[in-house]
């Protein structure tokens, strides 16, 4: 879902990024959307 991160501002990108590591990188950089165990 690339989309969302174009639309988030950079503060609450961070915020997300901080408290969802990589599973939220994967699935922001990911169209398998794989889980990031």
């Amino acid at each position: 879902d690339k989309g969302i991160m174009i639309t988030k501002t950079k503060r609450g990108l961070e915020s997300e990024l901080f408290h969802n590591n990589a599973f939220f990188a994967l699935n922001c950089h990911s169209d398998t959307h794989i889980p990031a165990i």
